[in-house]
């Protein structure tokens, strides 16, 4: 077997079942297996549907082995498909094999055609692990990788970025002074407290050692080789200053106190050997430093440690906080900002995967979504200011606003929610400029929520002479698709013409009385259902009459796909 050809070198994948009874053969490890250019460990995370790695570099031609640990309670596997792209493509390359139905379901939702597959993993069950080995392409580009299982790839999906990594310097040294500047020092004047080699060829912070992170200068200087004469775009980034002289001439500056940020330019280089320095100044706070220069023919130069592709993005995301139940066949409870709700808005998160968001502004159901449920990274740490959207897929918001109306004809436009006006303007004694706003509307008390011993809660309000529970619960329709299961209870006076709005449907119902909303299907037990124009689709109405209980039914329309173990 050839090493060298970056090609599904090492699966074979014949017909047969799902869970274990795919028949695979896996060929020996290549020659290469101890001693490989470079080691990617990836897993997915437990109850999150998603890699541990949204991206990882390797440079053109390496030889790669990647573990892959399924740390989740659900089956995944992992494919590095050639396509050149972005997520979106490895998406659209998974929908491909979900299309080929039980006949993708027998190759355990491989492809049919491997020739578009530089790596695979076998379908992992939960706790498993295996190691792949792969020749990365020779050209720099973006390479996707997903989970073909069906539904996963929405979110379970990173890249593989194909890099040159080398150090571009030959010789490179530093030279490290201490003091305290509010720009760029004068280095002729100044005697270094050390200086020497740097370790690895390239640009790194880390020749301070264990000094304090503040009041420090360094002046990095090398040469580098161009194999041809060519422009070349360079880009510098610093926190705080810093300065390239290349050739001896001053090229870029980014000088004085100032978060990270990046300048650029571009000059043409001719072929063979080019002097470079970098002066780099630290105030106090946080510090970085990053250079790398783009060819116009294609290629990159790495001049420091900092992956280019980081630059003005010195600040790290948030940790992934992924919630989930404490104890098995349990709800959880998140009450913070979620995106596509009001502040008020009260997400739970279900067994099985199916979680909901409900909003006590509206005292109705916000979103239902399934997969993973909320990440509280953006809350937990920090300032933890803005709104969180759910963490997993197929998000659908099927009436979002008002649950009930007292209709005074069949016409009357359903009232989401309560707009009022104020006149306002910044200092202007006497304002003339009106403000639409969100108002509380006098018809609606939120009464607060009660929970069962799974800790799945009944939310309750009043809706003018009614008492009205709200209570979901997670279900399972035959074949795997998941839902859920509603349940709105009313006691009380009654008004006339008292309307609950339960979807906004496109479509015909199917034979079982399921109404498409957007990813899912919506029924309706224990009412008459009526159907009128509403913006979006047709409204899907329910007369209300008290005592009464009515149940509606949501349901996805795929499987999410995927076994835990002893699922049927």
């Amino acid at each position: 077997m050839d090493s060298m050809m970056p090609t599904m070198n090492f699966l074979r994948i014949g017909c047969g079942l799902l869970c274990g009874l795919v028949t695979v053969s896996r060929a020996e490890p290549p020659e290469w297996s101890a001693t490989p250019d470079a080691v990617i460990s990836l897993k997915t995370t437990e109850g999150t549907m998603r890699y541990n790695l949204a991206e990882f570099t390797v440079e053109p031609g390496a030889r790669v082995k990647l573990h892959l640990e399924n740390e989740d309670g659900l089956q995944h596997n992992l494919v590095l498909i050639k396509a050149e792209g972005s997520a979106a493509t490895g998406l659209a390359f998974a929908q491909e094999i979900w299309a080929g139905g039980e006949a993708a379901l027998a190759r355990g939702w491989m492809p049919s055609d491997s020739a578009k597959v530089l790596a695979a993993s076998r379908l992992l069950d939960p706790k498993g692990n295996e190691d792949l080995y792969f020749v990365a392409p020779r050209k720099a580009a973006d390479y996707p990788f997903v989970c073909t299982v069906p539904g996963h790839a929405t979110i379970m999906n990173g890249i593989m970025k194909v890099r040159q990594s080398k150090p571009a310097f030959k010789d490179l040294q530093y030279r490290l002074y201490e003091g305290e500047w509010t720009a760029l020092p004068d280095f002729a004047s100044l005697t270094p407290v050390i200086s020497g080699p740097v370790p690895g060829g390239l640009i790194t912070l880390d020749v301070i050692g264990k000094r304090k992170p503040d009041k420090f200068a360094l002046v990095f200087e090398g040469t580098f080789e161009v194999a041809e004469d060519d422009e070349y775009e360079f880009f510098l980034g610093s926190d705080d200053g810093s300065r390239l002289i290349l050739d001896g001439e001053g090229e870029l500056e980014a000088n004085g106190i100032h978060p990270f940020k990046t300048v650029s330019k571009k000059l043409p280089l001719t072929k063979g050997l080019h002097s470079l320095q970098v002066h780099y100044f630290e105030a106090m706070g946080g510090e970085g430093l990053a250079l790398a220069a783009k060819r116009k023919k294609g290629g990159l130069l790495n001049f420091s440690r900092d992956n280019p592709d980081s630059f003005g993005k010195r600040t790290p995301p948030p940790p992934v906080i992924a919630l989930r139940p404490v104890r098995e066949g349990e709800a959880v409870i998140y009450r913070n900002f979620i995106e596509g709700s009001s502040p008020r808005g009260i997400a739970v998160g279900y067994p099985g995967g199916v979680n909901i968001c409900w909003d006590a502004d509206v005292c109705n159901v916000a979103l239902v979504w399934r997969g993973a449920f909320m990440d509280a990274g953006r809350h937990w740490t920090g300032r933890g200011v803005g709104a969180q959207p759910p963490m997993g897929f197929d998000v659908a918001s099927a009436a979002k606003g008002y649950p009930l109306q007292i209709l005074t004809n069949p016409e009357e436009t359903w009232k989401e929610f309560s707009i009022g006006t104020i006149k306002s303007e910044k200092d202007v004694p006497d304002p003339q400029k009106e403000i639409s706003l969100k108002l509380p509307n006098p018809d609606y008390q939120f009464r607060g929520y009660r929970l069962d011993a799974k800790r799945f809660p009944e939310f309750r309000y009043r809706f003018r002479k009614l008492e009205v529970t709200d209570r979901f619960e997670p279900e399972l329709f035959s074949g795997g698709a998941q839902g859920l299961r509603r349940v709105i209870t009313f006691k009380g006076e009654t008004e006339p013409r008292t309307m609950q709005r339960v979807a906004i449907v496109q479509g015909e119902p199917d034979a079982e009385g399921y109404h498409p909303a957007g990813p899912i299907a919506v029924r309706v037990v224990g009412g008459a259902v009526q159907l009128r124009p509403g913006q979006g689709g047709r409204e899907l109405l329910v007369a209300v009459t008290a005592p009464q209980e009515l149940e509606v039914h949501y349901r996805w329309f795929s499987v999410m796909g995927g076994k835990a173990p002893g699922a049927p």
